[in-house]
């Protein structure tokens, strides 16, 4: 099931984008090591568009997989207490 995306994790997301250039760098290089698969879709759609759309793609597509992934992280936390 996917988690429900919180208005918490959006803003702290979108707050680390705004502070590190890196980040959607960082976030596309962390699904090519360990999320190879979902890599090669991101890559094959990247391959086909112009650099503009491209950019906008690899930037929207990494802060999903962000999004997701912290809201696992605060889930799982959540569920400690």
């Amino acid at each position: 099931m996917m988690p429900r995306i919180t208005d918490e994790t959006i803003d702290s997301t979108l707050a680390t984008l705004h502070d590190d250039e890196n980040y959607a760098k960082d976030t596309i290089k962390e699904i090519r090591e360990n999320n190879p698969v979902l890599y090669s879709l991101l890559e094959t759609v990247h391959a086909k568009k112009d650099d503009e759309y491209a950019r906008g793609y690899i930037i929207g597509a990494s802060q999903f997989y962000s999004l997701i992934k912290r809201q696992i992280e605060a889930d799982f936390l959540d569920s400690c207490l």
